[in-house]
């Protein structure tokens, strides 16, 4: 027998959606550092991917309804290391759970470094996905669950396809999903401070006037519009989940600021007329 440790982190996040994500090899750069630190190459059963310590073979286990992503790490020396690994209910959230199991020969030391990479990974996994659930419920609840309702729309279409072609749409969109709300959602600040700045201008340029139009019902009036344009962001979502779904995903994630900065420009030209429509006062002839 050997001394094994269960390291485990709760996730805000249904078991299944941990478990498509967790067990796609693909994401491993993602969030296990300590396993792959750069993109993972298939090579028939296997995965190859490049570990802080050498070249590494990965065999998971099949895809399976329990929640089991146990896998085999062959290191280059041949030795081969097996890794207990799989998600469980907790509440309406899950459990993710990494066993460590002691190699023959191991000192402290070296099952030490392997315990607290192993928690380093759980947490980035957990910060990965506890994040893309808090921030789409809080901003965008409305767009999320309709991704989500796309989702399984498309998921029962390709029932027929087979379990592989099922899992492997599941993991791109989710995936697509988790790397939009990343990118935009920081950039969202950006996004309001800009047009606040263009409001504050024209309110500033037309001082004394644009004072005496300060009340109540025209605060509430630009509260409206500011949920009407944080709504019109969200819309960014929707042609960036499709075109990373598409073959075009590279090239997108490499320009897609060309969108946001024309959708920035575009949204204040929109705000300055608002605000000139605010305060700047009415001549009469």
């Amino acid at each position: 027998m050997h001394d094994a440790l269960h390291i485990s982190v709760s996730i805000a996040r249904r078991p299944a959606e941990v478990y498509e994500f967790a067990s796609d090899p693909r994401n491993l750069p993602r969030w296990a550092a300590g396993l792959a630190r750069s993109e993972v190459r298939p090579d028939g059963d296997e995965w190859v991917a490049d570990a802080p310590f050498g070249k590494v073979r990965v065999r998971f286990a099949p895809r399976n309804s329990f929640g089991v992503m146990d896998h085999d790490v062959t290191l280059e020396s041949g030795v081969s290391v097996h890794n207990p690994m799989r998600v469980v209910p907790n509440g309406e959230g899950s459990e993710f759970v990494f066993t460590l199991i002691r190699r023959p020969g191991m000192s402290d030391g070296e099952f030490a470094q392997d315990k607290a990479a192993v928690e380093n990974d759980l947490k980035t996994l957990k910060d990965l996905l506890d994040t893309a659930a808090g921030v789409a419920g809080w901003v965008c609840p409305c767009l999320t669950e309709r991704v989500r309702e796309a989702h399984d729309a498309l998921e029962s279409q390709m029932t027929e396809s087979g379990p592989d072609a099922t899992a492997s749409l599941g993991a791109r969109v989710r995936d697509a999903v988790s790397e939009a709300i990343r990118y935009w959602e920081p950039r969202r600040l950006v996004y309001n401070a800009i047009l606040a700045l263009v409001v504050l201008t024209y309110f500033v340029i037309n001082w004394p006037y644009s004072r005496t139009v300060v009340s109540f019902e025209g605060i509430l009036g630009v509260f409206v519009l500011a949920v009407l344009a944080n709504v019109c962001y969200c819309a960014a979502y929707l042609g960036d989940v499709f075109v990373q779904v598409s073959g075009f995903r590279e090239t997108w994630l490499k320009w897609r600021w060309v969108a946001l900065v024309i959708g920035i420009v575009f949204a204040a030209i929109i705000t300055r007329w608002f605000a000139i429509g605010f305060f700047t006062a009415v001549v009469k002839v």
